[in-house]
């Protein structure tokens, strides 16, 4: 124990928000940051891939771990008048940033990486949690508000 008097001990855990707002933060804060992944290497020319562990079936019937490519969607578009939008996505839903407004005008390509870390810095701060909307508004019954069961119909003909 000689060793560990020389630290200074504490009874403290690591805190992390498991309410279903802070799930919906943490979610929608990586995917903006795999987002400015994206968008610097679109920005440098280069090419970003994401490869995940897969186990594959090989031609003998066995399987193997490989390395497979992970498709990757961009929250980002460009319109014809060559203007980049950003679309915040939780899953595969569209989120309503403010009422009627489902997409960000960035201008530029190389104002995206930007405008995402403000967004990012915006989900940390709580300023978009109206966009969890529905989703995040559920509220399970306790166990003591399940109704009670149906009796079984009787097949004894009385």
């Amino acid at each position: 124990m000689a060793m560990l008097d020389q630290l200074t001990l504490a009874s403290a855990t690591p805190k992390r928000d498991t309410t279903p707002i802070g799930r919906f933060r943490r979610r929608l804060i990586n995917g903006l940051d795999l987002q400015i992944e994206m968008a610097k290497a679109e920005a440098a020319g280069a090419d970003f891939r994401r490869n995940r562990q897969r186990w594959i079936k090989t031609e003998t019937g066995g399987k193997e771990r490989r390395e497979v490519p992970v498709r990757l969607r961009r929250w980002w578009w460009k319109d014809d008048a060559g203007t980049t939008y950003l679309a915040l996505r939780h899953g595969a839903k569209i989120l309503e940033i403010a009422p009627g407004k489902r997409a960000v005008e960035i201008g530029a390509m190389e104002e995206l990486p930007g405008k995402l870390s403000i967004l990012r810095e915006a989900v940390r701060a709580g300023e978009l949690d109206t966009c969890a909307g529905a989703k995040v508004a559920v509220i399970k019954k306790s166990k003591g508000d399940v109704a009670p069961a149906k009796p079984a119909a009787s097949n004894i003909k009385g």
